[in-house]
């Protein structure tokens, strides 16, 4: 069965567990590896690597997989056999920023247009060709959002310089670390390049007729990493 060595950009809140995903280490593009569940939440089994810590982001890993999962909202999608992840390196972005480079979204949209959401009828009739991406916008701002129902939902807002236009995005955060760390009262700002933090940006599962487009991680640079933002 396929195996695949990659590099951790996202381990995010799904569902009552998580989804993983990251850069294949053969330059080769995304990959989220997926359980058999039907919306292919993560266990926190399936995402504890050989050495008994849970993956993290820039940790490079090597994960079994039984086949391709490819939706049409989430291409990159691949079912994870019964093994342990291995760990191959902690973490280990110098000599892979080729890797992060290549893949960083400098101009043009943010996964199928510059709406924060992707109608599932429009993925049905042509289906995403990428699912994930990698943004270094100016300026992040994480604050809280309250709901109807007065619960907080914290966001991230930050702008992506199109050429011809400015976008404005405002998107959930499914980021554990930040959620944990971010007080419901307290607003915090990124500014890049001084900040080095780069955003992994996923398309969400169906709800409600769409997919959103969520921040499933927040990742900060080693200043050892020589990647252009």
């Amino acid at each position: 069965m396929p195996q695949f060595e990659f590099i951790c950009l996202a381990n995010s809140f799904k569902h009552g567990g998580r989804c993983v995903a990251g850069l294949r280490t053969d330059g080769l593009g995304w990959i989220r590896p997926v359980s058999s569940k039907a919306d292919g939440t993560l266990d926190i089994n399936d995402y504890v690597l050989d050495d008994l810590t849970e993956i993290g982001l820039l940790d490079v890993a090597r994960i079994g997989t039984v086949k391709s999962r490819a939706q049409v909202h989430q291409p990159e999608n691949w079912q994870i056999d019964a093994n342990r992840w291995a760990l191959v390196s902690r973490p280990k972005p110098a000599s892979l920023a080729p890797i992060l480079d290549a893949a960083l979204l400098r101009n043009g949209e943010l996964i199928l247009g510059c709406d924060d959401r992707v109608s599932t009828a429009e993925l049905h009739r042509s289906a995403a060709a990428q699912s994930l991406a990698l943004v270094a916008p100016p300026e992040i701002r994480l604050h809280q959002r309250t709901k109807a129902d007065r619960s907080q939902k914290l966001r991230c807002h930050f702008t992506l310089d199109l050429g011809a236009r400015c976008i404005d995005y405002d998107l959930a955060l499914t980021d554990p670390i930040w959620v944990s760390r971010t007080q419901s009262n307290q607003a915090m700002t990124f500014r890049n390049p001084m900040d080095r933090v780069l955003l992994a940006i996923s398309l969400g599962e169906p709800f409600g007729g769409y997919c959103y487009k969520i921040v499933a991680a927040i990742i900060q640079l080693p200043v050892c990493v020589p990647l252009r933002i």
